[in-house]
């Protein structure tokens, strides 16, 4: 126990060590130290098996969601409270109710067609070379392509979104964190100005007329919210889509069956987001709390490790496994309780259809020989680049032997 001890106590989220492979440290820890505690980023505790995890996320009492980050102060003011996902009942509720509007089901459904352009557009973008980085030039280009319209700006801001993005969500340098944050919050403040006079059909214009219970938000809570939409709306999928590409190419006997039967990519789905759960979100403890017979002390960070719940095996069966079809599957990748991701069916319908384009034209890849793959620190996990081969064809054209 005493290597486990030493591993747990100096656990820090951005060394490179633990980012390469952070599921083996987190099966030992369910194993030998399920309730575990790291003195690195100021001092946190992690939450590694499947129960403990839904118990403390379903408790908003005393694991309050006021800071999810660890450190806590990760972003600096400019991410200081992101409703909903930083308020605590009822105030949660109140808000996370005015924001459904903005991701119904007939509304997320509508926009199936524009991302099949995308997919299709960023898969003519490289098929005639017969190689492409799938985290940068695939993985990461839908998302951004869906935020950009649901947020009513032009697409010459994708770069710029897709940097802020991978900015928070990985870097480890928190000044440029923090930059990336007051960035964001700059230009999404101009935004907000901008729709007084000329409103729009999107996100950026619903926050700005909204309010609770007959009150209108502070600038803070809208200039929150949205930097939340965005961080949230995009980490999820580039990484999943990412790594479950990366699974893929490895994978010959699961590729050939998805791309054959695309009517099983939904339920596939389901398992690479159980597998590949990229966020582990944190909470503070309110009060004194006891589980699995450790004591957590009051006003404590404590990380949700989502991914590792997806693997505890007194849960799902063969857990280590990738089994397409999968059920039960009640993973945690979106989350659960109170704070279950808004926008899961949004990531959802972007993440099949992202499959079902790339293996209706690219139904034969591999990982390019020599390639090494190095993964996204912090909270999120996800490769950075996943270079792949295949038989190059004209775009719009047939595979070429």
């Amino acid at each position: 126990m005493s290597d486990l001890d030493d591993a747990t106590r100096n656990l820090n989220l951005y060394d490179p060590a633990f980012t390469q492979d952070p599921h083996a440290l987190w099966r030992q820890l369910r194993e030998g130290c399920p309730v575990a505690h790291s003195t690195e980023h100021g001092g946190f505790w992690i939450l590694t098996r499947y129960h403990d995890i839904v118990s403390a996320a379903n408790n908003p009492a005393v694991f309050s969601s006021r800071s999810v980050t660890v450190p806590r102060d990760l972003g600096g003011d400019a991410t200081a409270e992101q409703p909903p996902i930083t308020l605590d009942p009822p105030r949660h509720i109140d808000f996370r109710r005015l924001l459904l509007p903005g991701f119904s089901s007939h509304r997320i459904q509508s926009w199936r067609p524009g991302m099949e352009s995308l997919a299709r557009a960023a898969i003519a973008s490289f098929i005639e070379q017969g190689e492409c980085d799938a985290a940068l030039d695939y993985a990461r280009a839908i998302p951004v392509g869906v935020i950009c319209p649901l947020f009513g700006v032009p697409a010459s801001m994708e770069a710029q979104f897709r940097v802020w993005g991978e900015t928070l969500n990985s870097s480890s340098d928190m000044r440029a964190a923090e930059a990336a944050a007051s960035e964001m919050a700059a230009y999404l403040d101009s935004e907000l100005d901008a729709r007084r006079t000329d409103p729009r059909d999107d996100i950026i214009t619903l926050v700005l007329h909204a309010a609770i219970n007959g009150v209108p938000l502070s600038r803070a809570e809208m200039l929150g919210s949205l930097v939340l939409i965005i961080i949230a709306g995009l980490d999820t999928v580039w990484n999943v889509l990412s790594n479950s590409l990366l699974y893929l190419a490895g994978a010959p006997a699961d590729r050939r069956r998805l791309a054959a039967d695309p009517g099983l990519i939904p339920q596939a789905v389901e398992e690479f987001l159980r597998y590949f759960a990229p966020a582990s979100p944190a909470r503070i403890s309110t009060a004194e709390a006891c589980l699995d017979g450790a004591v957590i002390e009051a006003d404590a960070s404590v990380m949700l490790a989502l991914p590792s719940g997806n693997r505890d095996a007194s849960v799902f069966d063969r857990p280590d496994d990738v089994i397409l079809e999968r059920r039960p599957n009640k993973h945690l990748a979106f989350g659960i309780g109170p704070h279950r991701c808004i926008g899961a069916p949004l990531a959802r319908l972007e993440l099949e259809v992202a499959l079902t384009e790339w293996l209706a034209a690219i139904p034969e890849f591999q990982l390019r020989p020599g390639a090494e793959i190095r993964y996204s620190s912090g909270q999120v996990w996800g490769p950075h680049s996943v270079p792949l081969t295949f038989p190059a064809r004209p775009a719009g054209g047939t595979v070429s032997g």
